[in-house]
């Protein structure tokens, strides 16, 4: 390459890539040479850091203890060394030296009698903690298994009354059922338990979906069936066309409103269930506010920044400003590249330095909890060269040829063994309760976790049996059938009931004003107050009702049932007016 340029241009300087070549081969030898040897002694500190990890105890109790040790060692100390001094002058044992023995040992008594109390009062608080979360633990199992028995109850309640049949007058004729769905027709009947069952299926639409069905017609022939259509809300269309088609052919023909709260009519237990559909706003309800508190504010798509394409202008651009040479390029300033391997040398020096600077700071300023576990370490020492020493000066004591009084050398010898059991006993209970600390520790912690986890599943529980019962969707098998009572017209729309005048050249639009049908106690009253004094003997209730209200019908539908009404429901698309249309006088 350079001999190219060279080539190029006869005025070209001398170049210096040898001098750059060596530069960056001693910079990396330096970099690789300062790596080898910062971080070998980090290796020998994380090392050693490990190796005097602290234990799992904590170090503030180790150093308590080991001080609590001390304390009673060197007081033991300066009595036995009173005793030494005063046995060794006095050759026999005498019943005041005994005394003094006995006062020697007394506060080994009293610390070991605390110790034990301390541990009886820790053991039963344990004890009650662990009774405490045994019982947390078991209520917790049983209400979540309450709860999954709750839900597979309501699950198999709501699948087994999910479609309730209430019967017509005594039929002759089977139903054959026909379910509008806004995707397909389904086609089915009922078996000897009346459980909807499917027959089959028409999907699509056109000529297609009305061959099909003619199919299904055909063979079941009118002597022996009559057609119950199940409407959907989006599938009026489909109804109109074939409950004409249905009559055109001399059927017998009823028609009954589905919700589709519950999903399908033929749909089986596993299959998804979609959400209700929510109820429209009257026309006259206040709209809301426009502008930016209207809706959420949509922010702007921000393209993703990957891959980034930089033009090539730019490219050149930024090499020639950052050479500071119009018309040079990379390859043809040989200046511009000593001036580089300079700069990359003094940045591979400052970066060693801050490197030496990082691994050979003074650590001595922090707390460091090696600290701590090194003033434990001193001071348990402490306190087992006290206890040593005052072991040697109980040794020394005891070797002594006992005289004197025989009952008095036997009393002597006693304190001393009871002494040594005081000790031995001493240090077994402090280790034991520190243990037993750390075990209540943990079982608080636990039984925390668990009172939380219950509170959580009691709320869950609660939540289950405040809810109120599903309404189960129904159908009634009837035809429809002229009567000659008085009929009394009722429009369902906007969620609401109100009586619904029709008139005879304009018929009616939906009522924007009623009474709510959101809960059976909304729906009975509604009934009382709008059919006051019309008793189901004196009237047959024709109700329009528009797409938006489907489920608020079905509510109200069955409360006016359970009263014994008789009624013909009149599915109405949103938007639509309802008037006077041959075929509808009458009930089902």
């Amino acid at each position: 390459m350079a001999g190219t340029e060279l080539k190029q241009s006869k005025d070209a300087p001398l170049s210096f890539f040898s001098f750059q070549d060596i530069i960056a081969s001693v910079t990396a030898l330096l970099v690789l040479i300062t790596l080898v040897i910062a971080l070998d002694p980090l290796g020998d500190e994380v090392s050693l850091r490990k190796r005097s990890a602290p234990a799992p105890m904590s170090q503030e109790g180790r150093a308590e203890q080991a001080r609590v040790r001390l304390e009673s060692a060197t007081s033991a100390i300066a009595q036995a060394r009173q005793a030494l001094q005063e046995r060794q002058a006095q050759p026999n044992v005498t019943a005041d030296l005994v005394a003094r023995m006995d006062r020697l040992i007394g506060p080994d008594r009293d610390g070991v009698a605390a110790l034990e109390q301390v541990a009886a009062k820790g053991d039963a608080e344990l004890r009650a903690v662990e009774d405490r979360l045994l019982v947390v633990q078991t209520e917790t199992k049983d209400t979540e298994r309450e709860i999954v028995k709750s839900l597979d109850a309501e699950r198999d309640r709501i699948m087994r009354s999910r479609v309730r049949v209430f019967k017509g007058p005594p039929e002759t004729l089977k139903p054959l059922l026909l379910e509008l769905r806004p995707d397909a027709v389904v086609v089915g009947t009922l078996n000897d338990s009346n459980v909807p069952v499917e027959l089959a299926r028409c999907d699509g639409s056109g000529k297609d979906l009305t061959d099909c069905i003619a199919r299904l017609i055909e063979a079941h022939p009118r002597q022996q069936w009559y057609g119950l259509l199940v409407v959907w809300a989006d599938g009026l269309e489909r109804f109109r066309d074939l409950r004409a088609a249905f009559i055109g052919r001399g059927y017998q023909v009823g028609w009954q409103i589905w919700d589709g709260a519950g999903g399908g009519f033929f749909e089986h237990p596993d299959d998804p269930w979609p959400e209700p559909a929510q109820p429209a706003a009257p026309p006259d309800a206040a709209a809301p506010p426009a502008g930016p508190q209207a809706s959420a504010p949509q922010l702007p798509e921000v393209p993703h920044p990957w891959p980034l394409t930089i033009p090539a202008s730019v490219a050149t651009l930024a090499r020639v400003h950052r050479r500071g040479r119009k018309g040079g390029s990379i390859g043809t300033d040989p200046f511009g590249l000593f001036l580089d391997a300079l700069c990359n040398t003094l940045g591979v020096v400052m970066l060693l330095l801050m490197m030496l600077l990082i691994f050979s700071k003074d650590e001595s300023a922090t707390r460091d909890p090696m600290l701590a576990s090194a003033e434990a370490a001193e001071s348990e020492r402490m306190a087992i060269d006290a206890e040593r020493e005052l072991q040697g000066l109980l040794d020394a004591l005891s070797k002594l040829p006992p005289a004197g009084d025989p009952a008095l050398v036997e009393r002597w010898n006693a304190l001393l063994a009871e002494g040594e059991r005081l000790r031995s006993r001493n240090v077994a209970l402090q280790d034991s309760i520190s243990q037993l600390r750390e075990t209540l520790e943990a079982r608080r912690k636990e039984l925390e976790e668990s009172e939380a986890r219950k509170r959580v599943v009691d709320a869950q529980f609660a939540e289950l049996a405040g809810r109120s019962p599903v309404t189960p969707d129904f159908i009634r098998l009837s035809r429809f059938r002229p009567d000659p009572r008085r009929p009394f017209t009722l429009g369902v729309a906007f969620g609401q009931v109100s009586e619904l005048v029709v008139h005879p050249a304009i018929g009616a639009g939906a009522p924007t004003q009623g009474m709510p049908l959101v809960t059976d106690a909304e729906a009975d009253a509604a009934i009382d107050k709008i059919l006051e004094g019309s008793s189901p003997s004196m009237v047959r209730l024709e109700i329009a009702v528009w797409s938006d209200s489907f489920p608020e019908y079905k509510r109200l539908e069955r409360r006016l049932v359970e009263r014994g009404y008789a009624m013909n429901p009149i599915p109405i698309k949103v938007g639509d007016r309802v008037g006077f249309v041959a075929g509808q006088g009458g009930v089902q």
